[in-house]
């Protein structure tokens, strides 16, 4: 005998082929009628104990055994099980519990469409109900724990002007604790409604990146970032836990950043991602009409690199470095310069006072100064000069998630995956799995190799200033992809060309030759023509 649940979850034995559903409860024992009553009138009855153990059959059936109908229920109920523990869609649920299936049994199942509505319905009714607005989401129960342990860190309020929503376990903020170097990222495509971003802090475990916090925010203001922070710092602290990283990684958002120095401290070094930098490089050529320039005139994209690679002088020399493309470089150019020297370098200058007053110049620092966005070091040391380790995870955890903006039921159901998933990794770590070997590929290892070695030179005093910025230049210029689709086609084009003439060529040359060869042949008496 073998208990099944029928497509509303209600109990259904299975007892020689038959199935049958719960008639009556009686004092002693438990009453069932076979399943096919309401159809065929079927007299046959099934009595179990109240454990649903010993049964008795009772009257014969007048219909054939369901063998192929209790295969499918055993089908649907493996398909509703996958539906709540799986992230894959109801059209890969279905193609995957159907695989292998009989065509007998096949026949006895619902329509694919009908099957992949009660695959959707399945997974709402298991969530709470749609909030309506921000105040009806309270996050508790199931929600805020992951297998008996608490997950939900800190929820301001449904009040709260900037509605914050924190997951954590106990685990996790040790190991924030004890890491000295976060990386932080937001994702505006995984936020859920009436929210604004998830934003989330990764660390590194020996040889497992992993990450340590998670928060729905509703805004992204630097009151928002430092509530955050102290939220963070005080949950830690009430488990006898003081974080003191050292590094942040993180965009340029000055935002965090400013949050970060006046919660954690001033002491933190913040590293800003080179390739957001060079981003925002070209977002203001963009911004400045240069972009058809930039992509027509070859020595312009070279003079614009040069700016990037400010990024790779010593610290100190960065400035002079500011000093000699402002002097060198053409006159197209000084709208650029003049914006990267005002956020990223020397700072710009502000008026104060008034006519009847002397006018006077208040220089302000840069919004991003050298030190935030400086690779210098990191190159020289093999670290990372991106913050790749969590644009990557959200790329990943994105595809995991399977779509934009969703329910808050559901990122949390896959914040907890993703909790497990991290689990096992720190777990196979602790028994001495060795890193994985991510060895580069060969082109991008080349470029890092020469970009070491410039920057040992200019550190050397072994290359001028001038030297050094056209040099990164040029070796950078390996790693992106200049060419524009016109001239992906041209090269294209020219290449078939080439190889079509080279053919015809050979072609024509065995021709020749093996004409040659023929009428040798019949010089010499060897071949006698037709």
């Amino acid at each position: 005998m073998e208990i099944l649940k029928s497509t509303q979850g209600k109990d259904k034995v299975c007892f020689n082929d038959f199935t049958y559903v719960r008639q009556k409860d009686c004092k002693f024992f438990i009453r069932w009628r076979c399943s096919k009553y309401s159809s065929f009138k079927c007299p046959a009855i099934l009595k179990t104990s109240n454990t649903i153990k010993n049964p008795r059959e009772i009257h014969d059936h007048n219909h054939s055994a369901d063998r192929n109908a209790i295969a499918a229920i055993k089908v649907q109920r493996k398909i509703k099980n996958k539906a709540l523990t799986s992230n894959d869609t109801p059209g890969q649920i279905f193609s995957e519990a159907i695989e292998n299936v009989a065509v007998d049994i096949l026949a006895e199942l619902p329509k694919e469409s009908h099957i992949k509505r009660s695959i959707r319905n399945h997974r709402s009714y298991h969530n709470p109900k749609e909030p309506q607005n921000i105040q009806e989401i309270i996050i508790q129960g199931e929600w805020a724990f992951i297998d008996n342990d608490r997950l939900l860190l800190k929820d301001n309020g449904p009040e709260a002007s900037e509605r914050i929503v924190m997951f954590a376990t106990d685990d996790h903020l040790r190991l924030l604790t004890a890491s000295d170097t976060w990386y932080l990222d937001g994702n505006f495509g995984l936020s859920p409604k009436f929210f604004l971003q998830l934003y989330v802090i990764r660390i590194k475990k020996n040889n497992v990146f992993l990450t340590s916090i998670y928060c729905i925010l509703q805004r992204k203001t630097k009151q928002t970032y430092v509530e955050m922070f102290q939220i963070i710092m005080e949950e830690c602290a009430k488990r006898n836990l003081y974080p003191d990283p050292k590094y942040l990684h993180l965009d340029f958002e000055s935002a965090v950043i400013e949050a970060a120095k006046e919660v954690i401290g001033n002491h933190i070094n913040v590293r800003g991602c080179f390739y957001h930098l060079c981003q925002s490089t070209f977002r203001k050529v963009q911004e400045l009409g240069l972009t058809t320039m930039y992509k027509r005139d070859e020595e312009f994209r070279k003079h614009c690199g040069m700016v990037d690679a400010l990024a790779f002088l010593p610290l100190q020399l960065v400035e002079e470095g500011m000093t000699y493309l402002k002097n060198n470089l053409p006159e197209n150019l000084m709208d650029l310069l003049d914006y990267f020297d005002a956020y990223y370098v020397s700072g710009k200058y502000r008026r104060i006072g008034n006519e009847e007053n002397n006018i006077r110049f208040r220089k302000l620092p840069p919004m991003y100064p050298p030190a935030v966005w400086n690779v210098n070091e990191s190159t020289l040391n093999d670290c990372n000069r991106t913050n790749n380790i969590v644009e990557g995870w959200n790329n990943r955890f994105s595809k995991l998630v399977g779509q934009k903006h969703p329910t808050i039921w559901k990122l949390i159901r896959k914040i907890k995956n993703e909790i497990n998933a991290d689990r096992a990794k720190l777990a196979i770590d602790a028994l001495g799995e060795p890193e994985e070997s991510r060895t580069k590929r060969g082109h991008n290892k080349t470029v890092n190799i020469r970009l070491k070695e410039l920057v040992k030179r200019q550190n050397e005093d072994n290359i001028t200033i001038g030297e050094f910025l056209t040099a990164v230049k040029l070796v950078k210029r390996q790693n992106e992809d200049n060419i524009t689709i016109g001239e992906f086609l041209t090269a294209v084009n020219n290449n078939i060309r080439k190889r079509t003439f080279y053919y015809m060529y050979r072609y024509y040359f065995y021709f020749m030759r093996s004409i040659i060869i023929y009428f040798f042949l019949c010089d010499q008496n060897k071949i006698i023509p037709n």
